[in-house]
Order: C-alpha cells, then sequence, then structure tokens
C-alpha cells in the first residue's frame, strides 16, 4: 500500500494488494509507504502530521495491529 499525506487530504494510490517500491523487495509487500509531503510553513506542516497520525491510525486500528 502506498500513499501521499498533506494538510488537506490523504491520497492512496495502490490497494494493500499491490506492492509499492519503497524500501526493497523483502519490504515491499510487508509493509506500508506513507509520505508526508512538504508544507509550505509550519501550520501546514502540523496539518500535515496530524492527518498522518490520523492515517496511520486507522490502517492500525483497520489491520489490527499494534505498535512496538
Amino acid at each position: 500500500m502506498h500513499a501521499f499525506v498533506d494538510q488537506d487530504a490523504v491520497v492512496q494510490i495502490h490497494t494493500p494488494t499491490r506492492a509499492v517500491w519503497g524500501a526493497g523487495r523483502p519490504a515491499n509487500r510487508r509493509y506500508i509507504q506513507v509520505e508526508l509531503c512538504e508544507g509550505r510553513n509550519f501550520n501546514e506542516f502540523a496539518r500535515s502530521v496530524n492527518n498522518d497520525a490520523i492515517y496511520v491510525a486507522y490502517l492500525l486500528h483497520k489491520y489490527q495491529l499494534k505498535p512496538s
């Protein structure tokens, strides 16, 4: 799975059944890749990080994963 997150939205570009090429062959089928887009100022950055945290929390809940 691969997604981009900014201050306004989350755009998921692959489903969980599709691999991405972000961490190399062994990792691509085992991990979720989320890219945090660069904001123009502190406020946009803070909103982007907030959206990223919400999206990752949603995925952890959806796949019944616990952070370690």
